[in-house]
């Protein structure tokens, strides 16, 4: 790794990885402090805006990446949230919400574009032999900088206003597109000539042929858009009056997850799909906190506690697909994964922000438990599942016995 770390090609965007990663933490804060101090319903469409904002782009991923260069992309994608961050600067010193949330959506275009933009730009970067490095350290980078960028976005925001922390995201931008003055990559012409929808559904076809996965996505799809979105839109709203506790909270679920990614105990093959679901239902202990009106300390240890189990969980899940998905298919798997963690999320955050509103956030958090226990019955009806596409002895196998 200090090999890597002195080849100033590549340290150098990675750098602007790495400060890009923290303005997006912060943003997210930022937004979320902002719009609590009006009501948790606000709350829930900001994020549900960021979120349908990611997707949308993530849909167009394929199809930009494979005809335009990474270095093009990033700068594009830190020019847009340039400018989104600035209208929700000028948005919230209207009190224009509506600004606000359009300009939220915008950010997320660029936000979502980024990250596979970027790892495929860490591709053409990396000296030869050093790509695992240089992935390692991309991680590393990206799991740091959300650990630093929450509470500093909450901080900025307590001690002057969230417009403030507004503008520092805004800096972070222009700072990331510096790194990237005077690197040249290629641009790389499309891999294929199928139709961006026929990729998509033959993704979809794919998953549908190996139930476990179907079962695994299913749970991930709940999860990820109704519970894990309730928990934050329910953080918020405890507290809104504290935007540096509210910063500490989320930042320590990264803390969480950056220990989870290096720190991640070896389990028989076998065994991994119990132990994930033991994973997944480690998120009661936050569920529970909120629900009792916990103190912003107690909070953050629940979130450090569910960021390390969530973490643990991510790694065994992407191991499982790599290990039991054939070569030529693994692309469309992931994809459908990240499709299926993300296309929910617009909705489920914005019905969060409504419910919370509703029945306040102790009913709330019974309802994201109860969910959370049906996000699992899907897993439990799949043999395979249970095993994480593993054969009864443990092995990886190619092709799922479900």
């Amino acid at each position: 790794m200090l090999e890597l770390l002195r080849t100033r090609t590549f340290v150098v965007p990675w750098l602007g990885q790495f400060v890009s990663g923290i303005g997006d933490s912060a943003f997210l804060v930022v937004l979320v402090v902002a719009l609590a101090q009006q009501s948790a319903g606000l709350v829930g469409l900001g994020m549900a805006a960021v979120s349908l904002g990611a997707v949308l782009s993530l849909l167009a991923a394929g199809f930009v990446l494979d005809r335009l260069s990474d270095r093009t992309i990033v700068i594009g994608c830190d020019v847009a949230r340039f400018g989104a961050a600035l209208v929700v600067w000028l948005g919230l010193g209207q009190s224009n919400f509506v600004m606000v949330v359009i300009a939220s959506g915008a950010y997320g275009l660029g936000q979502g574009l980024y990250r596979p933009s970027y790892s495929a730009l860490v591709m053409e970067l990396a000296p030869d032999g050093m790509l695992r490095v240089a992935n390692k350290l991309r991680s590393l980078g990206s799991r740091s900088a959300g650990l630093l960028g929450a509470p500093l976005g909450g901080a900025i925001s307590g001690l002057g206003e969230p417009r403030a922390g507004i503008l520092f995201v805004s800096a972070t931008c222009l700072l990331s597109v510096a790194t990237l003055v005077g690197v040249r990559v290629s641009v790389r012409q499309g891999k294929t000539d199928e139709p961006v929808w026929a990729l998509a559904t033959a993704g979809v076809r794919h998953v549908f042929a190996h139930p476990w996965q179907a079962a695994w996505i299913a749970q991930g799809a709940i999860q990820v858009s109704t519970v894990i979105g309730l928990v934050y839109v329910a953080t918020a709203t405890l507290l809104a009056n504290d935007s540096t506790a509210f910063g500490v909270v989320i930042g320590a679920g990264a803390a969480g997850a950056l220990a989870g990614s290096v720190a991640i105990p070896e389990i028989k093959d076998r065994s991994r799909g119990r132990v994930a679901v033991g994973l997944v239902l480690v998120q009661y202990v936050e569920i529970i906190a909120l629900a009792a009106g916990a103190s912003w300390v107690v909070l953050a240890v629940a979130s450090l506690i569910n960021g390390y189990a969530l973490s643990w969980f991510a790694v065994y899940w992407v191991a499982a697909l790599q290990e039991n998905t054939e070569p030529s298919a693994i692309g469309r798997v992931l994809a459908v994964d990240a499709l299926g963690n993300q296309v929910l999320s617009p909705f489920g955050l914005g019905f969060a922000g409504f419910l919370l509103a509703w029945l306040g956030v102790t009913d709330s958090m019974i309802f994201a438990g109860i969910l959370l226990a049906v996000s699992v019955i899907p897993v439990f009806l799949v043999p395979a599942a249970v095993r994480m596409g593993y054969s009864s002895r443990g092995d990886a196998v190619v092709s799922d016995e479900s």
